[in-house]
């Protein structure tokens, strides 16, 4: 299986604060889990309204991984429940998925049967399928949990094929200064299943294993804000929840979307 974070894999196996992953990120079963995007807040966000943020983060990074081409081979590393392979396949893609967590590749088949052969259990770092094999891959809000990025920036290399696109989403550091100061915003307790790195040091991994034409899209204005204010709706007792958007707002933290091309 290669170097996998044992801390994410008790958090998603359900293993610890179930409670509060689902109610945070509603409808868990069928495959979302993520910040979401939101192009307006409503005052008071229904549970519909939530759900469908989660689906549009996923159609943001989409937008961004020039799926032009029907049945281009697509990878996505960290597949969840299976959602994301799910719509990928609806819209005329050949996808696949990998998740290192077993319950979320046996939650990906079942939710998805008709599918069931696109999930694999594989990590971020010893990715199972041959050199060259993808034309895109897609990483949606999980390699904030890869314990090392330069490994999976590595493998995605190699399963790319010539030309290939990789298309990551999540949060980074804006600096590698901000590293210091996170823990005034969002504790330590966090920090075994999270580990960030700076958007710089994400793009000099992603050139030091081969990719070029690198690019970095900032859309954490439409991403912390509203999933903060959920967070605060639901009066959950994780109070580090809502505080994403004071991490935002203060220069630390920003949510990106990362291309690079083999």
């Amino acid at each position: 299986m290669g170097f996998v974070d044992q801390e994410a894999i008790n958090l998603y196996s359900g293993r610890y604060d179930k409670k509060g992953l689902n109610r945070l990120f509603p409808n868990v079963e069928k495959g979302c889990i993520n910040f979401g995007y939101w192009e307006t807040i409503p005052p008071i966000i229904s549970t519909s309204e939530r759900v469908e943020s989660q689906l549009n983060l996923y159609m943001k990074i989409f937008s961004y991984s020039e799926l032009n081409e029907r049945n281009t081979k697509l990878l996505e590393v960290g597949c969840g429940r299976g959602h994301g392979v799910a719509l990928l396949n609806q819209i005329g893609m050949n996808a696949y998925g990998i998740d290192p967590v077993d319950k979320q590749i046996k939650t990906s088949k079942s939710n998805y049967p008709l599918l069931k052969d696109r999930y694999l259990l594989g990590s971020s770092s010893q990715i199972p399928f041959n050199d060259n094999y993808f034309g895109r891959i897609i990483s949606l809000e999980a390699a904030q949990h890869f314990p090392s990025f330069e490994l999976f920036a590595k493998e995605c290399f190699r399963v790319l094929s010539l030309q290939g696109l990789m298309t990551i989403s999540t949060f980074f550091y804006r600096s590698q200064a901000a590293e210091s100061k996170i823990n005034d915003f969002l504790p330590a307790n966090i920090s075994g299943v999270h580990h960030a790195i700076s958007i710089d040091l994400a793009k000099d991994l992603l050139k030091s294993a081969g990719f070029f034409q690198i690019q970095s899209f900032s859309i954490g204005e439409k991403v912390f804000a509203g999933y903060c204010q959920w967070a605060n709706q639901l009066d959950i007792d994780t109070p580090h929840s809502s505080k994403w958007v004071n991490a935002y707002r203060e220069g630390l933290i920003d949510y990106y979307i990362l291309k690079g091309r083999k």
